[in-house]
């Protein structure tokens, strides 16, 4: 294993001749295969620029909400940001959920005072997660759900109580988008479809893209609220 992927690592998205790339989605082989697969571990300076600045703005907002009853992260990977919730912001449980078995594995042995299960947002939700949440998290996983989108976001609005909130929270490269944009075109057209009615049990109450160029990424943070 490795503490990172290697260039021409294929588990998530592969890199066709033409230049477009096509969405592989093998999260279990990632981390069956890689130690820290998003370099949240051991990352470089500008990554550990924009997890520092990222998760601070996360746990800034999140602590607006608090007191919270419950709350759900919907791609926890290896439940480095549960713990940080958990550690950071007055909330009586915390859930994580990812769609690899070996990530939840090891969160679970990270953190074995948090909750973490295992499912595929695009078509599920865990029972034992349950309903009526204060907050749900849709962290970092965009990109591998887009064309489910809008399915998936009106599941989540389903599971939170009346004045919950979602978040969505993800990284933007600033080159050219390649993959998706039929569904979502960068921030504009992220922020574009949460207004235009799509979720009506949701409306949009917060939309807010940090450009900083120290960050490896620029980083969108939405929040809408039932």
């Amino acid at each position: 294993m490795t503490s990172a992927p290697s260039k021409n690592s294929e588990f998530v998205f592969k890199d066709n001749p033409d230049g477009s790339i096509d969405f592989v989605g093998d999260f279990e082989g990632l981390y069956k295969a890689i130690d820290d697969p998003w370099s949240q571990q051991f990352p470089d300076e500008r990554m550990r620029s924009y997890y520092a600045v990222s998760r601070d703005r996360l746990i800034e907002s999140l602590s607006r909400e608090a007191p919270v009853s419950s709350l759900v992260e919907v791609g926890c990977g290896l439940g480095q940001v549960c713990s940080l919730i958990s550690n950071n912001v007055s909330v009586d449980r915390v859930i994580g959920l990812d769609i690899s078995d070996t990530a939840v594995i090891r969160a679970r042995a990270s953190f074995p005072k948090i909750e973490f299960h295992v499912t595929d947002i695009r078509s599920d939700w865990p029972e034992e997660a349950g309903t009526g949440h204060d907050v749900i998290i849709l962290n970092q996983i965009l990109w591998y759900i887009l064309p489910e989108l809008p399915d998936v976001i009106r599941r989540l609005a389903s599971k939170l109580k009346a004045g919950g909130c979602l978040y969505i929270q993800q990284a933007f490269l600033r080159d050219e988008q390649k993959f998706g944009r039929e569904f979502v075109d960068g921030f504009g057209g992220l922020v574009s479809l949460c207004r235009n009615g799509s979720f009506a049990a949701l409306e949009l109450e917060y939309a807010v893209l940090n450009c900083d160029r120290k960050m490896a990424h620029d980083d969108g943070l939405l929040i809408l609220r039932r």
